[in-house]
């Protein structure tokens, strides 16, 4: 596969960066007087990150076709840690019945969806498999905020865990983890070894979720994805190639009402 790229000098940039953008393609930016001679070469060593990186793109174009935005669901279904929740909405004030004693941030933060024009921010309660939204429930926009955050908590709440064992098991010093809700990053490793994941990694197969982590974990002693690194990741599961191609696809589990936006 051969990549159209349009280039961005900037007086900031002190590496070349690479962005895949849904609308513009493929954007090098590059420092100020950087040879564009080498940028060919500089591609074929992303290849495998272009290949990953369209594909997740383009399985959430067809996410949406498939599955548009606008609704409520009746029920999430969170793979990577085996559990289910039926959706309930009750429109009116924020709170619950007593049957919802386990409170969920009834005052969460507004998001960036909410506060505005003095909009109010929909809560959350979940208790015995169910989650009870409450507030002005018939604005999709504000429930989709409000589990959104839910789904960032629940990452806070398995996913750093899961990462700190893995990285106890095989002996990573791991610093600062993150949780938040990328577009099309399933995780990243920042220079200083903080490791960044997305929440919607709950809606994959717990084995595709768990390559993500180890994949990420290999990051924080090779920044790149150079032959040592998959060397690395392969020392730690064999049977990671067969993993990261359905990685591409795993677009797919993440329902089409929380990919939007």
């Amino acid at each position: 596969m051969s990549y159209h790229y349009s280039i961005r000098e900037s007086r900031r940039a002190k590496h070349v960066r690479f962005r895949l953008s849904p609308h513009e393609g493929l954007i090098v930016t590059i420092p100020v007087g950087f040879d564009v001679d080498e940028i060919p070469a500089l591609i074929e060593r992303k290849r495998r990150w272009l290949e990953r990186t369209t594909a997740e793109i383009e399985a959430q174009r067809e996410l949406l076709n498939r599955d548009p935005p606008g609704r409520v669901p009746e029920s999430i279904c969170l793979r990577g840690i085996a559990a289910e929740w039926a959706v309930e909405c009750r429109n009116g004030r924020p709170g619950g019945g007593p049957d919802f004693k386990g409170q969920d941030g009834l005052k969460a933060q507004q998001g960036p969806d909410e506060g505005k024009a003095g909009r109010e921010a929909v809560a959350i309660r979940e208790a015995a498999g169910r989650l009870l939204l409450t507030g002005p429930t018939e604005d999709f926009v504000l429930c989709r905020a409000a589990l959104r955050r839910w789904l960032v908590r629940k990452g806070h709440e398995h996913l750093v865990p899961w990462l700190r064992q893995l990285a106890e098991e095989h002996r990573f010093d791991l610093g600062r983890v993150s949780i938040g809700s990328q577009r099309t990053r399933w995780g990243s490793c920042s220079r200083r070894g903080t490791i960044s994941l997305n929440s919607k990694l709950l809606f994959v197969p717990e084995e595709l979720a768990e390559y993500v982590l180890v994949h990420e974990l290999c990051h924080t002693r090779e920044l790149n994805h150079s032959l040592r690194f998959w060397r690395l990741v392969e020392s730690l599961d064999a049977d990671f190639d067969r993993k990261d191609k359905l990685l591409k696809k795993a677009w797919r589990y993440v329902p089409g009402w929380f990919a939007c936006g």
